[in-house]
């Protein structure tokens, strides 16, 4: 198994373009591991992922929409803001989707993100992005952003499969 480590660890020295290479890769993994984890709950009894378990998104389902709509959202941002933008998060709460619906929405955010990172110039990756938090508005690299919306899939895999 691959260890879990912060992609922005390993490609803060590196050049773009061995950096875009990574991020296909992270992007590729990220997939796998949200894929191990759908599947894993595919097995369960409706009954098993959904109660509210008292913990921070109550369920597993809705732990697993968490991570989908931030994954969505970050593709969002990386996509839509120009160059150089800001980027709002979008109103109101995130879709409420069924594991099946979760998991063929997943797919299309996994093929958003290698045809996007696919389609950048290895000086797009470098454009600071602003994301308008309330109360603040960090500023990342788009290649900074894209490996952030993996880091929690790719560290819950590994844990998961030791």
């Amino acid at each position: 198994m691959r260890p879990a480590v912060a992609l922005a660890d390993t490609v803060r020295y590196l050049p773009v373009s061995l950096a875009k290479e990574l991020l296909l890769s992270d992007i590729g993994y990220s997939a796998w591991a949200n894929r191990n984890l759908l599947d894993a709950c595919s097995a369960l009894a409706r009954e098993e992922f959904e109660p509210d378990l008292r913990v921070s998104h109550t369920s597993i389902l809705s732990t697993l929409r968490h991570i989908y709509d931030a994954e969505r959202v970050w593709l969002l941002c990386l996509r839509d803001t120009p160059d150089p933008g800001a980027y709002l998060l979008p109103p109101g709460p995130a879709p409420e989707l069924s594991l099946d619906a979760l998991t063929e929405s997943w797919l299309k955010v996994w093929g958003g993100y290698r045809r996007w990172l696919q389609d950048q110039s290895e000086i797009s990756l470098s454009v600071e992005l602003i994301v308008q938090l309330p109360g603040s508005e960090p500023r990342l690299s788009r290649w900074k952003s894209c490996g952030t919306c993996s880091i929690i899939p790719r560290s819950i895999a590994d844990k998961s499969s030791a």
